[in-house]
């Protein structure tokens, strides 16, 4: 399976559920991210899930918030009024938001003058 990177904006916020046996924490937001070109530009919704850490990550977003997703696409088919709908959905691996890679950076060295 490959994976993909993807800058979005959170939309709603997380959702913690646990699998039946609660023993795994998962975490279901959704965002928005930018898809095409030009005037054909628009923003797209995209459901997320976040295993165990991840899951932790993700519980401390906020609405509006950026964010930056790795994780796996797959698509999902939901029967809606006897039409079957395709509806996208990622399975994160990694969840960054512009804090975490700000304090990832190293600081700038001064110049000399």
């Amino acid at each position: 399976m490959n994976t993909a990177t993807l800058g979005a904006q959170v939309t709603e916020a997380t959702e913690i559920r646990y699998t039946i046996d609660g023993e795994r924490k998962v975490a279901v937001f959704k965002v928005v991210f930018k898809s095409g070109w030009g005037d054909n530009q628009r923003l797209e919704p995209l459901k997320v899930l976040a295993w165990g850490k991840q899951a932790d990550v993700a519980q401390q977003l906020a609405v509006s918030q950026e964010v930056i997703l790795n994780g796996y696409l797959s698509m999902n088919v939901v029967e809606r009024d006897g039409f079957k709908e395709k509806i996208a959905q990622m399975t994160a691996l990694g969840i960054f938001t512009t804090a975490t890679a700000t304090e990832e950076m190293p600081e700038d060295e001064p110049q000399a003058a």
